[in-house]
């Protein structure tokens, strides 16, 4: 068996075969500012484009964009009809929103 580079072994890639991840030119350049100077702040034309490509890209029926992962969840557990009083199984070694999203819609964590 070969002795790993870190050891000493010779390398398997070399660092000018790695490309920039992700790829960027001058179309995304121009995207990011046209849509930071778009005067809404929310649900502007860009998230809306970026949706139904999304939709389209990965074949299903809904794609909505949200600020953060905490958001997502909330809206996932509203979008379930989860609500006051309801019991939802939540990992205790996890971020805080994955319970705050529950007690946001006054459902019951219950950590596992």
């Amino acid at each position: 068996m070969q002795e790993l580079a870190i050891y000493g072994g010779k390398p398997v890639i070399n660092a000018s075969d790695i490309k920039n991840w992700p790829p960027i030119d001058k179309s995304d350049e121009e995207l990011v500012l046209a849509a930071l100077h778009e005067k809404t702040q929310t649900r502007g034309t860009y998230t809306a484009l970026i949706e139904k490509e999304f939709k389209a890209f990965s074949e299903t029926e809904y794609a909505y964009f949200s600020n953060c992962g905490g958001t997502a969840l909330h809206m996932c557990i509203a979008g379930c009809g989860i609500g006051a009083g309801d019991q939802v199984i939540v990992t205790s070694y996890t971020w805080p929103s994955s319970a705050s999203c529950i007690l946001h819609n006054m459902a019951v964590p219950v950590f596992v």
